[in-house]
């Protein structure tokens, strides 16, 4: 079983989630748990397999490829139907599907109503992630980050408590690399990020 274990984990350093057949981190994992169904190394590598797919999503996302998005998304509920980080993740992206208009080809020039400020976009966070895996938003918010260092627009961050949103925002800030990042921070119960205009 130590085998399998060991297998298991260069496989999902190697990037072999699901592929190829039977010789991947999701087979060695199963595996395992075949053997030892309480395993808390197999059930903590399967988890981490979902935030790996949950991170390649929002990565597409970012950078608008909503198709490569989808298809990500679809392959993680292939292997973990049912698990909460994927459901939130498909309401969030339904979400974001309908705010665009289906003609839009470019995600900038589409500007939504956010109380009395206009949005160029929005990014809806899962509160689940938030509290318990919070690391794995680093590369959605990396991308944000160099965004904006690109195009001068400001963000407006919405977090549930004032820590969660200075958390946020240091994250972007370090990932901008010495860009200063303008925005403000303000309190929600559904946190996101939006992309506001250039101040």
């Amino acid at each position: 079983m130590e085998n399998l274990l060991v297998q298991a984990e260069q496989a999902f350093r190697k990037g072999h989630l699901t592929e190829p057949a039977h010789n991947n981190a999701y087979d060695r994992f199963q595996s395992v748990l075949l053997l030892d169904p309480a395993n808390s190394e197999a059930r903590a590598g399967l988890q981490a397999m979902v935030i790996q797919f949950a991170e390649g999503v929002r990565q597409a996302l970012a950078r608008s490829r909503t198709r490569e998005a989808g298809v990500l998304l679809r392959e993680a509920e292939a292997y973990f139907p049912e698990h909460q980080l994927l459901a939130d993740l498909r309401r969030e992206m339904e979400q974001m599907n309908r705010a665009l208009p289906a003609e839009s080809a470019v995600r900038t020039t589409t500007i939504k109503r956010i109380g009395k400020i206009d949005a160029i976009d929005e990014y809806p966070l899962s509160t689940a992630v938030l509290s318990g895996q919070r690391d794995s938003l680093l590369p959605l918010l990396a991308t944000l980050a160099q965004r904006v260092a690109q195009t001068n627009e400001s963000v407006m961050i919405y977090a549930r408590t004032d820590a969660e949103g200075r958390w946020l925002y240091k994250q972007m800030k370090k990932a901008a690399q010495g860009y200063r990042i303008r925005g403000d921070i303000r309190l929600s119960k559904s946190p996101k990020i939006a992309i506001l205009p250039p101040l």
